[in-house]
């Protein structure tokens, strides 16, 4: 850090108003943008710790400050018309990984019972701080994002050990979930989720090319079915196709095929 954080002519805002102009009539721009956590967490390594402190030497108004500057940005997102938002939080995706020890050594992701417990607590608040202070009419949603960089992950394991407070306690609107692969856990801990969120279900991978079948998606989707409302689940990509300039391995035309694929589950299910 070299000074306070502030939220005031943020170049996304430029970007959305870029794409928001070349899209058809009727269709929404959906923006996604870190979440306050994750970049709580950026703030808090160890190698950028001391330029912290220097501006933030109490973590609660490093919390406070982070999402104040999340609500300008909001807000002037919202003045330019965007009407959904989606955090992209790899913090808490961090905390599946997480190893709990009673002596933490120097790896990564080794944490005692307390650490763990003081990290899901301090996320859960500094996203809902910036959720509470968002525009009215603004829709807030977070993907779980485990990692997405050239087709590599970056996290693996089961939601159980973050659903609560995440799924019961975080005031989004839905979450998306990343389950493309068995490294992702089963889907019982939907059941923690509040009934009146909505689940999107990332079922067809970003990963790579590789074209899913139909049948199986659908079949996820009912197993899923069991334990939230199927009313209330939705299909999606597992991630982003390019969440980095690098891009994953699969091409453009692969990329749409899965779209496609997407929307004619989705119409099948939800549709008919």
């Amino acid at each position: 850090m070299d000074g306070e954080l502030g939220g005031n002519n943020h170049p996304f805002i430029d970007h959305f108003r870029f794409v928001k102009d070349h899209v058809s009539r009727g269709f929404e721009v959906k923006q996604t943008i870190p979440s306050p956590a994750l970049l709580l967490a950026q703030l808090e390594l160890p190698f950028n710790l001391e330029s912290t402190k220097t501006f933030y030497s109490n973590e609660d108004d490093l919390i406070k400050a982070i999402a104040a500057a999340y609500d300008q940005v909001l807000a002037d997102f919202f003045k330019a018309g965007l009407k959904v938002v989606q955090f992209d939080d790899s913090a808490w995706s961090s905390l599946i990984a997480a190893k709990l020890v009673d002596h933490p050594t120097a790896k990564p992701l080794e944490f005692t019972s307390k650490k763990f417990e003081e990290l899901k607590s301090k996320y859960l608040k500094v996203n809902n701080l910036a959720i509470e202070g968002a525009p009215k009419g603004l829709v807030v949603n977070a993907h779980i994002c485990r990692g997405n960089y050239r087709s590599n992950w970056a996290f693996t394991g089961s939601y159980a050990g973050i659903a609560n407070p995440l799924f019961i306690q975080e005031k989004v609107n839905a979450f998306y979930l990343e389950y493309d692969t068995v490294r992702d856990g089963g889907f019982e801990v939907l059941k923690q989720i509040p009934k009146d969120k909505w689940v999107v279900l990332g079922l067809v991978t970003s990963k790579d090319g590789h074209l899913e079948k139909a049948d199986k998606i659908v079949k996820r989707i009912y197993e899923a079915s069991q334990y939230f409302d199927l009313d209330h689940l939705c299909l999606s990509p597992q991630c982003g196709f390019a969440s980095s300039e690098e891009g994953n391995v699969l091409t453009e035309k692969q990329q749409w095929d899965k779209i496609s694929l997407i929307r004619s589950i989705a119409a099948k299910i939800w549709l008919n």
